[in-house]
């Protein structure tokens, strides 16, 4: 399977079949008004159920801005308590977290951000000495003219959405509170329909031994005078010896060739 997240090959222990929204529900539901999350820095306390409740408006907030199941989300942000929302609200909504080196300056932004293809970013206002909102400003001005989730930038192609950790809401971003709002009942519904199946595997794994790989097929070495079958009489050529070479020549693999 192309893009497989998951290992493929032989195996004598299926899978679970469980999903991580899955056992983070359990583990919720086990737990319920015991302490879940601490965050001195924030004076923040969440039981299990608050931080469900959180997680969970998180989840339809990031799908109502019409992400879909497999699109990457980029969290740039030193530790808190949002960092954890995002974490467990991206794995119920089927979405992959891209986990960004808070201590990115801009021109590491720009390629982390389009090797993976973020289609939303969510970011502090700033860690230290970096100003994060000035360098995501600087490498997508286009923010300053357009409206949250409508982003057209010219270095960052596949960016749609900014979110900023707060409460304020600048030009061209969406603050990250506007998530925190209570979903309806279809909503939830369906995200928990969606949780129960993302990222289970599409097919089992077979616990048949993998098939031997195929023998090479003989070629005739680039610096033979007269070779053309593996075993024949060939000069030696000046390249490194190895033993994978199937030509008496040894001069390299025939992979290689």
């Amino acid at each position: 399977m192309p893009n497989a997240s998951y290992a493929q090959g032989a195996c004598d222990q299926p899978l679970l079949e469980r999903t991580i929204g899955s056992f983070f529900d359990a583990a919720c539901e086990r737990h319920g008004g015991r302490l879940a999350l601490r965050v001195r820095h924030q004076d923040i306390s969440w039981s299990y159920r608050e931080l469900r409740d959180l997680v969970d408006r998180v989840a339809c907030g990031l799908l109502r801005l019409g992400l879909h199941a497999g699109d990457r989300v980029g969290i740039w942000s030193q530790n808190r308590a949002e960092w954890v929302l995002m974490q467990f609200a991206a794995a119920k909504a089927g979405l992959v977290l891209v986990n960004i080196n808070p201590g990115y300056r801009r021109a590491e932004l720009e390629y982390a951000l389009n090797k993976v293809g973020c289609r939303a970013l969510v970011l502090s206002p700033s860690f230290k000495s970096s100003d994060y909102v000035a360098m995501i400003r600087d490498l997508a001005p286009e923010l300053d003219d357009c409206r949250p989730g409508e982003l057209q930038s010219a270095r960052l192609p596949a960016l749609r959405w900014v979110l900023r950790i707060g409460q304020q809401r600048l030009p061209g971003m969406l603050a990250f509170s506007e998530l925190l709002a209570e979903p309806p009942a279809d909503e939830l519904a369906a995200l928990q329909a969606l949780a129960r199946r993302c990222g289970r595997t599409r097919r089992p794994i077979s616990s048949s031994p993998p098939a031997p790989p195929a023998t090479p097929r003989a070629r005739r070495c680039p610096t033979a005078t007269s070779s053309t079958t593996p075993g024949s009489s060939a000069r030696r050529c000046g390249w490194r010896r190895t033993t994978g070479c199937a030509f008496r020549c040894r001069c390299t693999t025939v992979s290689a060739w």
